[in-house]
């Protein structure tokens, strides 16, 4: 798949076409574990590693690493696809129904981990909507 063709594609069918082609080269379907290994990846290009120490990457991972060079990805892009995985299902359902951006989710996630305080906040408005509901 071409990068023009890639950027049209909404976010959860490129990450669906990382899953199989990650799938039909080293038979590896947790999300867990190809969010590990991009995250790997993508710290390989990092100046901490080139100056101080060599990254030893796994076969798979160096598989996975090719793979997204000849379909022109970068792989610290694929692995803030996959970390949106992580987010919470009101973030998820405004990506998948078009209402926000890969890149509007990615930093509303971040904010939430940067202010707890709002995110009590947050919980105890959902408590009170769950107790007037009943």
């Amino acid at each position: 798949m071409e990068k023009e063709e890639l950027k049209k594609l909404p976010i959860f069918e490129k990450i669906d076409f990382i899953r199989k082609i990650v799938f039909e080269a080293t038979k590896i379907q947790d999300d867990a574990v190809i969010t590990r290994m991009l995250s790997r990846t993508s710290r390989r290009g990092k100046g901490y590693y080139r100056q101080f120490s060599v990254l030893k990457l796994t076969n798979n991972e160096i598989i996975l690493e090719e793979l997204l060079k000849t379909h022109k990805i970068s792989p610290r892009t694929a692995y803030k696809w996959f970390l949106l995985l992580r987010s919470k299902s009101d973030i998820i359902e405004k990506l998948r129904d078009g209402e926000i951006t890969a890149s509007d989710a990615y930093l509303t996630n971040r904010e939430r981990k940067q202010y707890p305080k709002q995110l009590g906040k947050e919980i105890k408005e959902e408590i009170i909507e769950l107790i007037r509901r009943m």
